[in-house]
């Protein structure tokens, strides 16, 4: 049987706990915690690169089936689109990307109007809008500064042979 001590034996600590009056303060310094974690989080979700919808989102809503369209064209004119991303190079640490266009017969696209958008997935407010020129017959290329590594959305916009393409795609950066 274990002995009860004197409650005047007992610290001034240990009274105050046993009346009980410490619970509104627990509760308070709760309260307190949980706010700060969502004031945190708000402020880190809503911070650089969190923008969530992409600009003229409304009016692109309306375009779907023009848009839709476009990806499906290339397919159907067989044409085939290979994207490649050279290593980054120079001051900037640009990498090369260039893309090729073949038509169904395995014949390059010249004269083609290819432009790209990407924009890293953690940094959707930092769009790369470029034209890529020619380089070679059927391939254009720029050098892009592309430097953060991980998953990039790529979408190619290509204008050729009196049609419209549309390629989207997600490509992987790495260091």
């Amino acid at each position: 049987m274990s002995e009860q001590k004197n409650p005047k034996e007992l610290s001034a600590f240990k009274r105050y706990l046993a009346t009980g009056k410490h619970w509104p303060i627990m509760l308070l310094v709760l309260f307190l915690t949980q706010a700060s974690i969502v004031l945190g989080t708000a402020i880190v979700a809503s911070g650089r690169g969190s923008l969530p919808l992409e600009s003229g989102y409304y009016a692109k809503s309306l375009d779907w089936d023009t848009e839709h369209a476009a990806r499906k064209r290339a397919a159907e004119l067989g044409w085939t689109i290979t994207t490649t991303l050279g290593m980054p190079e120079g001051v900037y640490k640009e990498r090369l990307m260039s893309i090729s266009l073949t038509d169904k017969d395995g014949q390059p696209i010249t004269d083609a109007l290819v432009s790209v958008r990407v924009f890293h997935g953690a940094r959707s407010d930092e769009k790369i809008k470029e034209v890529l020129p020619m380089s070679a017959d059927g391939v254009y290329s720029k050098g892009l500064k592309m430097v953060k590594p991980g998953l990039w959305d790529l979408q190619i916009t290509i204008r050729a042979l009196g049609e419209d393409a549309l390629v989207t795609e997600i490509i992987e950066v790495g260091r």
